[in-house]
């Protein structure tokens, strides 16, 4: 551990005060040994706290679910020019100025807490974008873009077997019709189909190739359209 600066104790309140929790908080890194040795003097209610031990054995000593969960707001960055809390006593004369302490340079133990917090973080972050998504698949708002192309494949080739087949009654109805023979009419019908089939198939092909490969999604609740309601069987 580094060599840290001498400061003098302060109260478990200004501690508090000066890491944005309440004193019951202080209290309880006490009791947990998480500031623990050279970091307390006095005992009891007259018990202080030497602030730049105590913040470097909180950044090594706490857990990081405590710092990235409710303890987001927690300072274990010293504040030389905060001021003192209002129950500290204060001198009749002030002392002349001095040059505030220099804070404790970051050892490896603080980046290696601080690379932690940053996963944690950012493991939280993906992990609710995840229970987004689910929520918007169960309710129908999203679904996989690949099944559904899949889909309607399958359903246009279904379409155009079926289209073909009614191909030979359209044949034999128009043969009698006009005393044509058959078969000329059905090998008329399917090519005028098939030319049909491969015009409309190169201007899809053309309109999809101008649309972007990717497009903004908002998944806010406030940015979906608003399903249609469901009207009532009689």
């Amino acid at each position: 551990m580094s060599a840290l600066p001498a400061t003098d104790p302060i109260t478990k309140a200004e501690f508090a005060r000066r890491r944005s929790v309440s004193p019951g908080r202080v209290s309880q890194w006490i009791s947990e040994k998480k500031i623990s040795g050279d970091a307390l003097v006095g005992e009891g209610r007259e018990q202080r706290v030497n602030e730049a031990i105590a913040c470097q054995q909180l950044r090594i000593r706490l857990d990081v679910n405590q710092v990235t969960g409710n303890g987001l707001d927690t300072n274990l960055a010293l504040s030389p020019s905060s001021p003192p809390a209002a129950d500290a006593a204060l001198p009749i004369e002030q002392p002349p100025a001095q040059t505030p302490p220099t804070a404790p340079a970051p050892t490896i133990s603080d980046e290696v807490g601080e690379a932690i917090k940053r996963n944690k973080l950012e493991q939280l972050e993906r992990q609710n974008r995840q229970e987004q998504r689910d929520e918007l698949v169960d309710a129908g708002r999203l679904t996989d873009a690949g099944a559904v192309k899949q889909e309607v494949g399958r359903a246009i080739a279904r379409l155009n077997g079926e289209f073909d087949g009614t191909l030979a009654s359209f044949a034999t109805a128009l043969s009698a019709e006009f005393k044509l023979p058959q078969r000329d009419v059905l090998h008329l019908l399917r090519r005028e189909f098939r030319k049909f089939r491969a015009d409309k198939a190169q201007a899809i092909r053309s309109e999809a190739e101008a649309l972007p490969s990717m497009v903004d999604f908002d998944p806010s609740p406030e940015a979906l359209p608003a399903q249609p309601a469901l009207e009532a069987a009689e």
